[in-house]
């Protein structure tokens, strides 16, 4: 027989705000205000057990009913309205006709406390900003404390300053200027050349009738005896004839053969009886509770014997028969014919690119001048040109090492003078680049 236990259960004021008021009461006992209609009842995590006759009694009575003229909460066993006197009739409605009769009863949680009650009070800008900068900050700390390294630097001093630069750059002075221009000159060329085909304008052309490639050609058949052998012979070939015939026992997996009985020792899932557990509760109308119990069977496992068939693997062999034979099948035969066409050798004018390195090593900047030849009617199409220093590297203070030339543009190259120290920057691809100390202090 299913258990039968009552608990008391609570409701909040909506009024004054009221909380956990005990669940049999129709007022508020802060406010004085008439429970609501829609009232939920609630069940705490340790609400106790009724064991009260007379509160017993009162919790299977019935819901509560409410009052149609004024609203008020009346007990089951009421049949006048304590409020205004109003007979109970078909038109009262009970507090499960309003919640609803499958209302459940929830548990009140536990508020958080500490940090996380006031995590919770912040809005949506306020954890968005605290998460950014915690970000940030492990960030920086994992940077700092585990991809930091120490940095080499190398010493420069001069009569003004003393600064440290990274080991990436070298200190040095201009010892001369260079600059390099590349002409692209347009001129008339004979090309002496060869091919299939005879362009427009070509001239002393000399053709002659060459093979220019070979086509197979079908030219007649013949009969050819092939053999072969296997489980399935061609036998609608045509001259099909049987060489060789041999029968032989292959496996064909395997098959299970009864090889007496055997006893196995098991453990066998039994049921051993039944048990009531909780699984829910029962909103009653009136405040109280009821807990619901169902019952559900008990298992447990015990070894049990028992006689079973045993079986063993047997290998399963089928009859395969091999056969070699031979027919006649006939083939195509191919000869290769010569296509022939005339080849030209011959002469073309063409107009021909070409482009020429000039170098100055001057400090005044001009274009230098390229003699044209009118015999081949030269044009000048463009021309390029490249800004360079030459520098001498420091190897030491005193002691300057060797020269190395750098690319720069005009205006850098119009800015610096002879004997001016200057910085030589590598980049990650070895291509260097020059800076003035004072640039650099900048």
């Amino acid at each position: 027989m299913a258990k039968k236990v009552i608990r008391v259960g609570k409701w909040d004021c909506n009024s004054c705000g009221q909380i956990g008021i005990h669940g049999p009461s129709t007022k508020c006992p802060k406010c004085g205000s008439t429970r609501p209609q829609n009232v939920k009842f609630y069940l705490d995590d340790n609400a106790p057990i009724v064991r009260d006759v007379r509160k017993i009694r009162e919790a299977y009575a019935g819901a509560d009913w409410i009052c149609d003229h004024c609203q008020a909460h009346n007990k089951a066993k009421d049949t006048h309205c304590k409020s205004c006197g109003n007979i109970r009739d078909g038109l009262d409605r009970t507090t499960l006709d309003v919640v609803g009769r499958t209302a459940k009863s929830r548990t009140k949680t536990k508020r958080a406390k500490g940090l996380l009650a006031w995590w919770d009070r912040q809005n949506m800008v306020t954890k968005t900003i605290i998460a950014i900068v915690l970000i940030y900050g492990l960030t920086f700390m994992y940077r700092t404390t585990f991809k930091s390294k120490p940095t080499e630097y190398y010493s420069f001093a001069n009569n003004r300053y003393k600064t440290e630069i990274p080991i990436v750059s070298r200190m040095g002075k201009v010892e001369n200027f260079y600059f390099k221009t590349s002409v692209l000159i347009s001129y008339d060329t004979t090309h002496q050349l060869e091919g299939w085909d005879l362009p427009e304008g070509a001239y002393k052309v000399k053709s002659k009738k060459e093979v220019k490639e070979y086509e197979s050609r079908k030219v007649g058949e013949k009969d050819v005896t092939k053999t072969g052998n296997g489980t399935s012979p061609p036998r609608s070939k045509r001259g099909f004839r049987i060489l060789s015939k041999k029968a032989k026992k292959e496996k064909d997996g395997y098959e299970k053969v009864r090889d007496g009985y055997t006893t196995e020792r098991k453990r066998e899932r039994v049921k051993v009886g039944t048990e009531e557990y909780k699984c829910g509760t029962k909103n009653m109308g009136n405040g109280y509770f009821e807990d619901k119990y169902c019952s559900r069977a008990v298992y447990d496992y015990e070894w049990v014997e028992k006689r079973v068939k045993k079986y063993k693997k047997v290998p399963k062999y089928k009859k395969v028969t091999y056969y070699s034979w031979s027919y006649i099948e006939s083939e195509p035969i191919y000869k290769k014919f010569p296509i022939y066409a005339q080849y030209h050798r011959y002469k073309l004018d063409v107009r021909d690119i070409r482009r020429v390195e000039l170098t100055e090593q001057s400090r005044a900047f001009r274009y230098p001048l390229y003699s044209l030849r009118k015999k081949k009617n030269e044009v000048v199409e463009g021309q390029e040109q490249d800004f360079g220093l030459s520098l001498f590297l420091l190897r030491d203070e005193r002691d300057f090492e060797k020269v190395e030339e750098v690319l720069v543009n005009q205006k850098q190259w119009k800015k610096y003078n002879r004997n001016d120290q200057v910085i030589l920057f590598y980049d990650k691809k070895g291509e260097p680049s020059v800076v003035t100390p004072n640039y650099w202090m900048n």
